[in-house]
């Protein structure tokens, strides 16, 4: 498993699998770290993305 981290994102045309299915939902890292933290994000490996995100934007703040 790969975790990326990407910034100042643009929206394009996706090229999808026929089962393959995306929702974007366009979220402030603050936001989303808080999603976590009220239980509306469960799913580890995004819980682990967000987290990992949010320590590395603290870093780079500093």
């Amino acid at each position: 498993m790969w975790i990326f981290l990407t910034e100042q994102l643009s929206r394009i045309n996706t090229n999808t699998d026929h089962d393959e299915f995306l929702e974007l939902m366009p979220t402030e890292l603050d936001e989303a770290v808080q999603m976590v933290w009220d239980g509306k994000i469960t799913d580890v490996k995004t819980i682990i993305g967000l987290l990992w995100a949010e320590r590395l934007m603290e870093k780079k703040t500093k």
